[in-house]
């Protein structure tokens, strides 16, 4: 609201800009009410149509057929037993190793993990793999005190290792090897000579 001139004290100067101020916004307001102006009203916005969504078509989904159900049968498959021959060799070798590491012959197949056994059994298991490679893991076992196989190929990948990583064991069992090697040709050359003889 605007101040009346009779409120304050005006100059003559400051009053006549006060009344044409006041009659210049009084024009403005008539012509608004003459003139009738207010804002528009606006629509109001339809909401759109939506389709609506057709359920997915779905196959049918064909109903599993179980898997035959097939009889387990265990077979216990003997261990063959190793020729003769090739069991002397075997019986060669752990006398052998036994000699080279002063122990008996009977503790080499023996159930003992005192290492003073155990590592000329390793050494025995593994020279009999290399030098008799027609004896099964499980011919191998029975040899050395019914073991499984999988102690054979523990014993075997032991000694393996440890002859690639240390050149003095290495040359330790490839000397062992060669007295092994001359006593297998002792046990043969006899034979071959009677062989001969008794032509």
């Amino acid at each position: 609201m605007l101040p009346s001139a009779h409120n304050c004290a005006l100059t003559p100067a400051e009053h006549a800009m006060f009344e044409a101020r006041r009659a210049r916004l009084k024009r403005f307001s008539d012509a608004a009410a003459a003139a009738n102006v207010l804002p528009a009203p606006e629509a109001p916005i339809a909401p759109a149509e939506v389709a609506p969504i057709a359920p997915a078509e779905v196959a049918p989904i064909d109903p599993i057929e179980p898997a035959p159900v097939i009889p387990e049968t265990v077979v216990d498959e003997p261990v063959r037993q190793a020729p003769p021959m090739l069991t002397g060799r075997v019986h060669v070798i752990q006398r052998a190793v036994a000699e080279h590491f002063g122990i008996p012959v009977e503790q080499i197949p023996a159930v003992t993990r005192a290492r003073c056994i155990t590592l000329p059994r390793q050494v025995a298991v593994y020279l009999t793999r290399i030098m008799l490679p027609c004896l099964s893991l499980e011919q191998i076992g029975r040899r050395f005190g019914n073991r499984d196989h999988t102690t054979i190929i523990y014993a075997t990948q032991k000694i393996q290792t440890q002859i690639e990583t240390n050149s003095g064991f290495a040359e330790e069992v490839a000397l062992i090897k060669l007295e092994i090697e001359a006593a297998l040709s002792a046990r043969v050359t006899p034979a071959s000579s009677n062989a001969t003889e008794s032509k």
